[in-house]
């Protein structure tokens, strides 16, 4: 992996800042799992992954953060990571994509902008979250709003599931974001899977 790819945040105040700014977007949940942040103009929506996203996503995701102008982006991890530093970043392209996913394919992470208006949820639990507006979540995902919410069902009651757990787990992802979050009050924390 090339340090020009996928580095370590060693500036303090920056590395605090992006953690400050993901902190009050998405966190983990107490009880497991995550929870994301309502806010303005912010559409969540998932996707089937497999040790988070694979050489057509990471093209894709790219695109669409410098689409937003965003030629950066940091990952924090949403969970306890003692051998991890605690803010990585790369620059917008599939190779930084791939740098991340070699460095931390196997943890909850969080790609973000500066100011995590715009990211990227990984899960290790076989999906994502995209987050931003909605044409961020479109192109991120590839597809328009409702194709991507009937694409996340398909995949979640998949009846081929031998984990009947992470089928629930993904079906409650589905429910949440299609149904909770968008009529939630602006503000507050929308927890899944429940």
């Amino acid at each position: 992996m090339s340090e020009s790819t996928f580095s370590i945040v060693t500036e303090k105040a920056l590395s605090l800042a992006v953690v400050r700014a993901m902190g009050e977007t998405v966190r983990s949940a107490a009880s497991g799992g995550f929870e994301l942040a309502r806010s303005p103009g912010r559409h969540a929506l998932p996707a089937a992954s497999r040790s988070h996203f694979g050489p057509a996503d990471e093209t894709r995701i790219a695109e669409s953060f410098q689409i937003e102008h965003h030629c950066l982006l940091y990952a924090v991890p949403l969970e306890p990571c003692p051998d991890q530093w605690p803010v990585y970043s790369m620059p917008a392209t599939a190779e930084g994509l791939q740098g991340f996913q070699r460095a931390c394919a196997h943890f909850n992470y969080a790609l973000c902008t500066p100011d995590a208006l715009s990211l990227v949820l990984c899960s290790t639990d076989d999906f994502l979250v995209y987050a931003g507006t909605r044409t961020f979540v479109e192109r991120c995902v590839g597809a328009d709003e409702a194709s991507a919410f009937n694409a996340f069902f398909e995949y979640a009651a998949d009846p081929s599931w031998v984990n009947q757990k992470l089928s629930r787990n993904l079906k409650s992802v589905y429910s949440t974001l299609a149904e909770e979050y968008p009529n939630s009050p602006y503000g507050s924390f929308v927890k899944f899977p429940k």
